[in-house]
């Protein structure tokens, strides 16, 4: 009902996204006590209580995946991009995929800060923001395959494991006793198990920094080409 009332009282409304619980719009602020009335009235009608935020800058990839900057310059990060939240609660918000926090950090500081993925990679080497985590859950194992001097050496890795990409080093694969096989980085990416930490200079982790690149610009590309998209519609 709020947004029917938004779109057919504000001449050009943009409605960039909505939900459940919440809807984002973009206008032009002459139009700004139209609205404000608009929502004091559905508040009247509804008995709830709305919330407001004023934007200048939003990057979506979907109503759950976003980056959002407001005009006093905070920022919130949702969803696929979301990095920050899980960084000051590491030890609350268990439930939540800290995996490779390198992707949105890259991504948001090139939209935000205008910097560029290879500049930030060289600028951010927190190994720990390149580390993956899985878990296995019933009968599934993970084991680590490497070949030494051409022969296959197997180990069987704990439950819980964290990992790299690397440029050499190993296979990590979870398995099942009926012969089912995944790997956890498909195709030709090697891991480095690192369950447990190692303080040495950056140069002897080998991280592939050609993995990270990949992801970050096909984070980059898809939110880019759905702007594209958008404003041609716009055009049209």
């Amino acid at each position: 009902m709020l947004v029917e009332d938004v779109i057919i009282n504000i001449p050009g409304v943009e409605l960039l996204q909505t939900n459940t619980d919440g809807a984002t719009f973009r206008f032009n602020k002459q139009h700004l006590e139209t609205f404000n009335y608009i929502c004091k009235n559905w508040e009247q009608a509804t008995r709830l209580t709305l919330e407001q935020a004023d934007y200048k800058a939003m990057y979506i990839w979907d109503v759950n995946n976003y980056i959002a900057v407001s005009t006093s310059g905070k920022s919130k990060c949702k969803g696929r991009f979301e990095w920050e939240d899980l960084e000051k609660h590491k030890y609350t918000h268990l439930n939540k995929n800290k995996s490779h926090l390198i992707i949105p950090k890259a991504v948001y500081n090139y939209f935000v800060n205008n910097i560029m993925p290879e500049v930030y990679l060289n600028t951010n080497r927190n190994i720990f923001d390149y580390c993956g985590g899985v878990k296995s859950k019933g009968q599934w194992k993970f084991k680590e395959l490497t070949v030494v001097k051409g022969e296959l050496k197997t180990r069987e890795l704990q439950k819980v494991t964290r990992y790299y990409i690397s440029n050499s080093g190993s296979k990590i694969i979870k398995t099942h006793p009926d012969g089912r096989e995944i790997q956890i980085e498909s195709g030709k990416y090697m891991q480095t198990e690192f369950n447990q930490y190692v303080n040495k200079p950056w140069s002897e982790y080998n991280v592939n920094d050609d993995y990270y690149l990949k992801h970050i610009y096909a984070e980059i590309g898809a939110i880019s080409k759905k702007k594209e998209s958008k404003q041609t519609e716009l055009i049209f």
